[in-house]
């Protein structure tokens, strides 16, 4: 299943993101920091990044 979780690169959002992603579901974070995007993609392989525009 594909699931948006925003504020994936937050505190409860990164983990959630995590677990989602070790039951097989694909987590699509929204987040506007690319800094912390790109953190929380280290640590994640089966998600996506995404960011509104203007952030």
């Amino acid at each position: 299943m594909k699931i948006m979780v925003i504020g994936g690169t937050g505190l409860i959002g990164s983990k959630l993101v995590t677990k989602l992603g070790e039951h097989g579901h694909e987590a699509v974070a929204a987040a506007c920091s690319p800094r912390r995007r790109r953190q929380a993609s280290a640590t994640t392989s089966r998600s996506r990044w995404w960011g509104p525009s203007g952030c």
